[in-house]
């Protein structure tokens, strides 16, 4: 079964199934300090659960009791565009379920002094691995976003839109990174979707 069909079965099973879509995440490539890995699954979930989605970071030995398994793949250097911290790839339109995080980006955007002196000291890392991950894991609900709508463009505002100020993304106020509400709508209405 391709993945585009099982996603959409997933989809049409979901008025069958729990309240919550479970999306587990599968973390490789680049190495990410644990304390890092865990803020951004964290701010993923919290984002995500408003819209009744459970998202679980899973090693690759446990990726296969979830309906919607995604591979998450930290690569070094960036992605060649500015202000891009990640990717989701399409496929004739439709998402394949590999996102692609640029670790290093996410640290430079972390090296502007305004944001550093603003937030944090520079040299308690606790604080850097904190918003590292605040930072990943709002990129990466932006990412998982793309797959779960479906969606290769941008929203004019909200979790979808194109590149939120940089403050935003390191501010602990969430609020700009839910969904707007024409793409919490349209989510909805995929998971009511009957099988045709």
């Amino acid at each position: 079964m391709t993945p585009t069909i099982a996603f959409m079965l997933c989809l049409c099973l979901l008025p069958l199934l729990p309240s919550q879509l479970r999306v587990e995440l599968v973390f490789s490539g680049r190495p990410m300090r644990s304390t890092v890995e865990a803020a951004a699954v964290r701010e993923v979930r919290r984002i995500w659960s408003v819209y009744g989605v459970d998202v679980r970071a899973v090693a690759p030995e446990q990726a296969h009791g979830s309906p919607v398994t995604l591979s998450v793949t930290l690569l070094d250097g960036d992605s060649g565009v500015v202000h891009t911290l990640g990717t989701t790839r399409f496929v004739d339109g439709q998402p394949r379920p590999m996102i692609v995080m640029y670790p290093d980006a996410v640290a430079s955007l972390l090296s502007s002094e305004y944001l550093v002196i603003r937030e944090c000291v520079r040299w308690a890392q606790a604080c850097q691995d904190a918003l590292a991950g605040r930072v990943l894991g709002r990129a990466l609900a932006h990412e998982l976003g793309h797959y779960l709508l479906r969606m290769p463009g941008h929203s004019a505002s909200g979790l979808m839109r194109a590149q939120p100020p940089a403050a935003a993304l390191v501010e602990e106020e969430s609020r700009p990174f839910q969904l707007a509400a024409e793409n919490a709508r349209q989510f909805a209405a995929m998971r009511r979707q009957p099988c045709r």
